[in-house]
């Protein structure tokens, strides 16, 4: 790189010849031009021979201070770019707390949740609810608080949606996925395991299953977790019946069972009923557990419950009262979602609405009629229009349910009921 040097104000430069900006030529001393200038120097470097002609050192001194007038523009051009940057930067952090910033929530405030409580005679077991678990629910009623029911002849009649998984801790143990929990025999629940080279089937329990005591009704989440209904049965191991208003959870990473939620107990069991939790069916859209209990109900009152539990809480977030329910099943009427149960003191399948957020909606009605006297204990819709019925003789002071017999019922959509198949 060279430099010019600077000239008195009244003397104009002239072009040097080629020859003297080499440093050859230079120890060659040639003549110097007669005409008016100066030599054009390498930066930093003196001229080792100049002629007696030559400009005075102070003619030389503006050379030190040429670097401020580089070639190319000088100081201004070279702070050009970084006025560049710090512009494209200052307009970034414009365009951000300007436009984008005020959409995005800060993150303290996403983190402040209304506290949602449940309702004041629930009991939650164990814990205290998260502000994350609080948040879906939350978030969950908005989006369902738009939803239309399904309300047309291609839904009425179907199951609510399937969203059910098997429990993470299958893979752990390395079970298999195709394991299916079931109620023994002896009122067990026990985890049935498929062999996928024979028909054989083995069966599988945690140790801790058993402190629910002999059970009755599960329902599976979408998370794989089960929850287990108690029965008052005695049996080997079983002297004295476990609470009848505590739902017990088998987690799905663990599958450990532990108390879930007590249910508001309206009367303690006696000899005349000493049922409590009957029926369980599990919502997909709402993540809601609806749980039917007969506690409290004598031969003369019928004072009976059916429980939704958040699952999002873990707690009571509904409940209708004086109606005495034994199965239930989540699904699809003519008007839009509905729970259908069973009657526990007549042959009869009832029905309440539910909401987009699955609450109660009105009061019971009837919704078709079982074959003989005998009541449904459990119900399963198995596809559009067809749902099949475990009927047993129930007898409420009668703690030991007998087998019974399954019968087929078929949805009719102009009569919004259910009618039983010959």
């Amino acid at each position: 790189m060279f430099f010019k040097k600077k000239s008195p104000p009244a003397a104009k430069p002239a072009a040097a010849p080629p020859a003297a900006a080499k440093p050859a030529q230079v120890q060659a001393a040639p003549k110097p031009p007669a005409k008016k200038g100066g030599l054009k120097l390498p930066f930093g470097k003196k001229q080792a021979a100049a002629p007696p002609p030559a400009k005075p050192a102070s003619d030389a001194k503006p050379a030190a201070k040429a670097p401020a007038k580089a070639k190319g523009g000088g100081p201004l051009k070279l702070l050009l770019p970084l006025i560049v940057v710090a512009a494209v930067i200052g307009g970034g952090f414009f365009v951000y707390t300007r436009f984008i910033a005020p959409g995005a929530k800060p993150a303290d405030e996403t983190q402040t949740v209304a506290k949602i409580s449940a309702p004041a005679d629930a009991v939650v077991a164990p814990g205290d609810v998260s502000k994350a678990d609080a948040r879906k629910t939350r978030q969950a009623e908005a989006a369902n608080a738009n939803a239309k029911p399904n309300a047309n002849a291609e839904n009425a009649g179907s199951a609510g949606a399937n969203c059910a998984t098997a429990p993470k801790f299958l893979a752990k143990l390395e079970l298999g996925n195709n394991a299916l929990f079931e109620i023994s025999d002896t009122h067990r629940l026990v985890l049935l395991l498929p062999s996928p080279d024979s028909d054989a089937v083995s069966k599988y329990q945690n140790q801790s299953w058993s402190q629910a005591g002999l059970v009755g009704a599960f329902a599976t989440d979408r998370q794989g977790n089960v929850y287990v209904a108690p029965t008052p049965r005695l049996g080997p191991g079983v002297k004295t019946a476990r609470p009848q208003n505590v739902l017990y959870k088998v987690d799905t990473n663990t599958g450990q069972l532990d108390a879930f939620v007590t249910l508001p107990d309206a009367a303690a069991p006696s000899p005349e009923n000493p049922f409590g939790i009957m029926g369980l069916a599990y919502d997909c859209d709402t993540n809601s557990l609806y749980v039917s209990s007969l506690a409290g109900s004598t031969a003369d009152k019928e004072a009976g419950h059916i429980y939704r539990v958040d699952l999002n809480l873990g707690a009571v977030a509904g409940r209708m009262d004086n109606v005495d329910a034994l199965g239930l099943a989540v699904g699809n009427a003519a008007n839009g979602k509905v729970l259908y149960f069973g009657s526990a003191r007549a042959p009869r399948l009832r029905a309440v609405n539910l909401d987009a957020s699955g609450n109660f909606q009105g009061a019971a009605r009837d919704a078709g009629a079982l074959t003989g006297a005998e009541r449904a204990l459990r119900l399963t819709i198995t596809s559009p229009g067809a749902m099949t019925a475990q009927t047993v003789d129930f007898n409420p002071s009668n703690a030991e349910i007998p087998q019974g017999a399954e019968i087929q019922l078929q949805y009719e959509f102009t009569a919004d009921s259910w009618s039983a198949l010959p």
